[in-house]
């Protein structure tokens, strides 16, 4: 399918179902994997490294390379395709089967990576979603592709493109969900996250660490006001925690802490988790 030739001894390899000697060898797979999907845009792009990935996508048509995992991080040659931009490597890898919505170790998808990259490549990201990429999976910090896709925004010209995008496949902000706030689909701000204040949802507490003891603490959300924020004792140290107002959630802030799920938590109708 790929149609790659090689020339030369040095690029021919007896069994393309085998390994690539280098990804045995080398003691910086990582590197040397961005390297090869980066190609011309990495600021070191050599010959090896085009040489790198043509073997990698003729052992991804073997068939092996399509379930390859780097050790520890779990990410995947698609992962790598996504993150160097390398289209015609995206388009190829889904066409053999490679799992659209497959998870690295942070639970990174490839349409996540697509949307935490400058510039979002919108051509990635409409053949990510068109191969059935879902928009609403989270990674282990609750961030969906939309969270990354709304912080390029800013920066990026093609954020606004890509938000729109996610939105027309299916992407839906779910109330209570513990995730950074999607005006407003989830209870947690980024200064909440950077606090490790977490929020559950049958017992409507929120959780968040001792700033002494580091042990976790568990106090009423309807203790928590939007001028005053939260403050808590400690029950295994007796020191108090703060968390100033200005940690909730900004963007939903009426006369309660937010406007929607939290006067639901309030109220003792807390939406069920998803």
């Amino acid at each position: 399918m790929f149609g790659f030739k090689f020339g030369g001894r040095h690029n021919k390899r007896a069994d393309p179902t085998r390994t690539p000697r280098f990804l045995v060898r080398s003691p910086d797979l990582r590197d040397l994997l961005f390297r090869a999907f980066k190609g011309a845009h990495h600021s070191e792009h050599s010959e090896q490294d085009d040489a790198h990935y043509k073997q990698l996508m003729e052992w991804a048509e073997a068939g092996p390379g399509l379930k390859y995992r780097v050790p520890e991080y779990n990410e995947t040659l698609l992962h790598y395709a996504v993150h160097g931009k390398r289209i015609e490597a995206v388009r190829v890898l889904l066409g053999l089967g490679a799992n659209v919505n497959e998870r690295d170790c942070r639970d990174f998808t490839p349409l996540i990576f697509a949307c935490d990259t400058y510039p979002i490549n919108l051509e990635i990201l409409s053949t990510l979603l068109a191969h059935g990429a879902d928009p609403n999976l989270e990674d282990q910090w609750h961030r969906t592709a939309m969270w990354y896709a709304k912080g390029n925004e800013k920066s990026s010209p093609e954020a606004q493109e890509a938000i729109q995008l996610l939105s027309q496949a299916g992407f839906e902000p779910v109330p209570g969900r513990t995730a950074a706030c999607d005006m407003c689909g989830a209870p947690v701000s980024n200064a909440m996250a950077e606090r490790n204040v977490k929020v559950t949802f049958q017992g409507v507490f929120a959780h968040l660490d001792c700033s002494v003891c580091q042990r976790s603490i568990e106090a009423r959300l309807e203790a928590a006001n939007a001028k005053t924020g939260l403050r808590v004792q400690c029950p295994h140290c007796a020191c108090q925690s703060f968390i100033p107002a200005k940690a909730w959630c900004t963007a939903c802030n009426n006369n309660s802490l937010a406007s929607g799920w939290q006067q639901m938590v309030v109220a003792g109708n807390a939406p069920s988790q998803q």
